[in-house]
């Protein structure tokens, strides 16, 4: 994914905290915010609490890959920040994937009704 469609800055991360919708489950939280028009951008985050860095590079790493099949879907004007939460860890490939997906489409619904 290219850099216009990354989410970098800390206060666009801030903003998408502050106003944006909120869906997630045990493994990874996302937050959603439509900002208008442009490319829809994507982050990645994981916090402190989490572990040791090399852990926290390597779940962001996973969430990266799984997200990566579905950037290309994103449409535009949106950002998005997808959170890995201390179960996600201990999850393996294809449950983190299955958490990422589930969360995925509770937002699409959520969208679709709203939109």
């Amino acid at each position: 994914m290219g850099g216009e469609r990354r989410l970098k800055r800390a206060e666009d991360f801030r903003a998408v905290y502050r106003a944006g919708r909120r869906y997630g489950n045990r493994l990874v939280a996302l937050y959603v915010l439509a900002r208008g028009d442009g490319p829809s951008r994507v982050g990645y985050t994981t916090g402190r609490g989490i572990g040791k860095a090399t852990v926290r590079n390597r779940l962001r790493r996973r969430l990266r890959e799984i997200g990566r099949r579905w950037e290309r879907e994103l449409g535009t004007g949106r950002d998005f920040v997808m959170v890995a939460r201390t179960e996600a860890v201990e999850a393996d490939f294809a449950r983190l994937k299955a958490g990422v997906l589930a969360v995925l489409d509770e937002a699409a619904r959520w969208e679709r009704e709203e939109g």
